[in-house]
């Protein structure tokens, strides 16, 4: 059976004439007869009850006509997906992000105006640490990530840099140090902090060591984590304080206020990274984000 037949036998239900349906459909009607005689044989049933003016379909053409009806809807729409598809206006984008970078607003407001813009591209967000991120992009297990940039990218890996963010100094809201006007790393040494562990983030944690230890800093760790939720909430409740990167100093978490401190210096590109052979449905997702960077939000 062949698509055509179910053209044939719809247009002939439709017009209760094959001479109408031949004429509808531009076909010899001897033809058209042959082919829906043939659909039947194969059928095994009587579609049709004829007469020598009309046809008029049986129980079971009723039946048939339905379901022949809802076949050939199916397959012009999944034509127009698949069109849609092709030309970037739909499909999926599995979209990693860093936890920090959930928070910037840039990014969240990429997710929203890219949603409003292309409602039939669905965005499937996983959460990875930045270089889990940059390892699927690039085996294509992931088409976009937000993502603290390393040194250097792999090749083959596009990106666009969204902000930079910078080190700051977590506290609960009762510590002694967050009435300093001014804190230094001098004021640390005694402290107990908490973070992320080394196995969950090496990038992070290697890069966090390394600028304390140019301050001359060696924190003195109490509690490992495995999210910076966790970290954060731990400092809420005054277990320890910790080292996070933000865009600004803005507390997100209740019960923790955001201090610089003196002589501690890092600073992280946060971009967006995709292959630089991507998809129509990742140009379309750096459209978005460059729409939102020109216009400074």
């Amino acid at each position: 059976m062949e698509l055509r037949h179910l053209r044939y036998f719809v247009a002939a239900a439709e017009s209760e004439s094959i001479r109408k349906a031949s004429e509808r459909l531009n076909i010899v009607q001897p033809a058209l007869s042959r082919q829906i005689a043939a659909l039947e044989g194969e059928l095994g049933v009587l579609l049709f009850a004829r007469t020598k003016q009309r046809v008029r379909l049986t129980p079971a053409g009723e039946a048939y006509l339905a379901d022949a009806r809802w076949i050939l809807r199916e397959v012009q729409l999944a034509g127009e997906r698949a069109a849609r598809i092709a030309s970037g206006k739909a499909g999926i984008i599995r979209l990693g992000f860093h936890e920090t970078a959930g928070r910037s607003s840039i990014v969240a407001d990429t997710f929203r105006d890219f949603r409003r813009a292309w409602p039939e591209i669905e965005l499937r967000l996983l959460q990875m640490t930045s270089q889990m991120q940059i390892e699927a992009i690039a085996r294509g297990e992931l088409d976009a990530g937000f993502v603290y940039l390393p040194a250097k990218l792999p090749a083959g890996l596009s990106s666009r840099a969204v902000s930079v963010h910078r080190i700051w100094l977590a506290l609960g809201e009762g510590h002694p140090l967050t009435g300093r006007r001014q804190i230094s790393v001098v004021d640390l040494r005694d402290e107990d902090f908490v973070g992320i562990s080394r196995s969950v983030n090496p990038v992070y944690y290697e890069a966090v060591t390394t600028a304390c230890r140019k301050a001359g800093l060696e924190p003195r760790m109490v509690q490992e984590t495995q999210s910076e939720a966790t970290t954060m909430n731990l400092v809420g409740v005054g277990l320890g304080l910790a080292l996070a990167i933000s865009a600004d100093e803005v507390s997100w978490t209740r019960g923790v206020v955001i201090r610089p401190v003196q002589g501690l210096s890092l600073s992280m590109s946060l971009a967006l990274v995709w292959k630089t052979e991507g998809s129509g449905l990742t140009d379309r997702l750096v459209e978005t984000l460059d729409t939102l960077l020109r216009s400074g939000a």
